[in-house]
């Protein structure tokens, strides 16, 4: 980072009240909230303050629109790419060709957080209500190949399939792979380009990135880590469990569809629980996985559980847009949910998959309206939406009694 640039940033250590009000936070462990800044503001505040503390601004905000925005702020005062983790897209259609782009997008901004290579990260309020797989079943799916090392490259395609990359003659996008003789190409969503293996016998002799459009090699490389190139992958240790769970919520579902008069929807059910358990019993790629979230992912964690708070900052956009976003979003992904599942299209236990209504309820409750209890009304809001297994660690990230969280705002918080 330029010398100019760092001298800007640490002009914040000679505001003595707001140095003064970042310590108290600490040392009473409560969150801090930063009213009357325009947008321009922002982007040098955030960036500011987590380089006093030696650390990365990971930035909850409303929206992709208001992330774009805050990227141009933040990119002159931070050391790397600013990237936003957008919400997944749940889709409940199994449609017979969809584009793998947004998921490779997605991966790639996650791999990027778990490899701590970001100089911010934005996480849209959507993204928070996903269920996602734990973080350390992502690294256990993940390949590290280096030079000098023996690699058994049959067993390395075996494990590249089932991590969710296709085999092609010529690799050109993320997601794909390709195996001539002893080279062996990887494009994978971490990479900012695709990485060339060439073998000697069974030992790695030559790692390098090469350009997809004329194949030709840019950069020597000492190793490379391959990341999965699907979010939810079923093992094949997992696929009969997963297809007994789908049809056990279908035959759930139809028996009280049948007593409903909807004997019409039930069939539909069951018939599309019996095509996507084969799938998934098959090995298959299959879109709209969504519609079955909970029978995939028993055990799930959050994008919050991938920030590593040990090297980042957490700062919140906006409360109040914040909260709207979240609300939208889930308000949506529940009405179609419902919709499916009068037709048969949508099992009923994904409608509250991501959401409980009694602690929906609570959050709805006459608001507090201190600064302190906004952020408690947040982590209310949270906790209702976010999956149970990690209530305590949102918890101790948001609310006023366990975590520092920066809050900025363009208007004061009454």
């Amino acid at each position: 980072m330029k010398d100019r640039i760092l001298s800007l940033l640490s002009l914040i250590s000679k505001d003595k009240d707001l140095i003064d009000s970042l310590d108290e936070s600490q040392r009473l462990d409560k969150h801090l909230n930063i009213t009357g800044l325009c947008e321009q503001e922002k982007g040098y505040i955030l960036s500011a303050v987590a380089g006093l503390r030696k650390k990365k601004p990971v930035v909850v905000v409303p929206d992709v629109a208001r992330a774009r925005l805050l990227t141009g702020f933040l990119k002159p005062f931070v050391d790397g790419d600013v990237i936003t983790i957008t919400p997944r897209e749940m889709s409940l259609v199994n449609a017979l060709a969809s584009s793998k782009d947004p998921e490779i997008e997605r991966l790639s901004a996650v791999s990027r957080l778990i490899e701590n290579d970001f100089g911010a990260i934005l996480l849209c309020a959507g993204s928070l209500l996903n269920k996602m797989p734990p973080k350390h079943d992502i690294k256990a799916l993940c390949n590290t190949v280096k030079v000098g090392k023996t690699l058994d490259i049959n067993e390395l395609c075996r494990q590249l399939i089932e991590a969710g990359y296709e085999r092609v003659g010529l690799v050109e996008a993320p997601g794909e792979f390709s195996w001539r003789g002893d080279v062996i190409d990887i494009y994978s969503p971490n990479k900012p380009l695709p990485v060339r293996v060439n073998l000697f016998d069974d030992e790695v002799d030559q790692i390098k990135f090469f350009q997809p459009d004329d194949q030709r090699s840019v950069e020597q490389l000492k190793s490379a880590t391959i990341f999965p190139a699907r979010e939810i992958i079923i093992t094949p240790e997992r696929r009969m469990e997963v297809s007994r769970a789908i049809n056990g919520s279908a035959n759930d579902d139809s028996a009280h569809m049948k007593g409903n008069s909807k004997g019409q929807a039930a069939m539909n059910l069951l018939k599309m629980a019996e095509s996507d358990s084969d799938s998934i019993r098959e090995g298959r790629r299959l879109a709209g996985i969504e519609k079955w979230i909970s029978a995939v992912l028993p055990k799930y964690e959050n994008i919050l559980d991938y920030v590593d708070l040990n090297r980042c900052e957490l700062f919140v956009d906006e409360l109040f847009e914040i909260r709207s976003s979240a609300d939208s979003y889930t308000a949506e992904y529940m009405s179609r949910c419902k919709a499916g599942f009068e037709i048969g299209t949508c099992s009923s236990s994904e409608i509250f998959s991501y959401f409980t209504s009694a602690l929906r309820d609570s959050f709805w409750s006459p608001a507090v309206t201190s600064p302190a209890g906004m952020v408690n009304l947040l982590s209310v809001m949270l906790i209702a939406w976010l999956p149970a297994s990690i209530t305590e660690r949102v918890s101790r990230i948001w609310s006023p009694s366990g975590g520092v969280v920066v809050s900025v705002t363009s208007v004061p918080l009454l």
